[in-house]
């Protein structure tokens, strides 16, 4: 049987990585579209940052206590 992960680990697991293209992308085609005019890079990387944390935050408001319950035993793996 396997070790249960860390508290570090759980966090992370708990705000499924492979979501977070589903933030970047739009903000991404977004600053791609404004080619007329010159990049804002610091408003591009914040509007990237915002989205980003949006994102991870819905993750960890959807965990329902099953879901809860897995990460501690270490039976579900997001990267499946």
């Amino acid at each position: 049987m396997s070790e249960a992960p860390g508290p570090l680990r759980r966090w992370v697991l708990a705000a499924r990585p492979r979501t977070l293209p589903a933030a970047m992308v739009p903000v991404v085609v977004g600053v791609a579209l404004i080619r007329p005019r010159t990049i804002n890079w610091g408003n591009s990387a914040l509007c990237l940052i915002v989205a980003l944390a949006l994102q991870v935050g819905t993750n960890y408001a959807t965990i329902t206590p099953t879901v809860s319950a897995a990460l501690t035993r270490c039976a579900w793996d997001p990267f499946v």
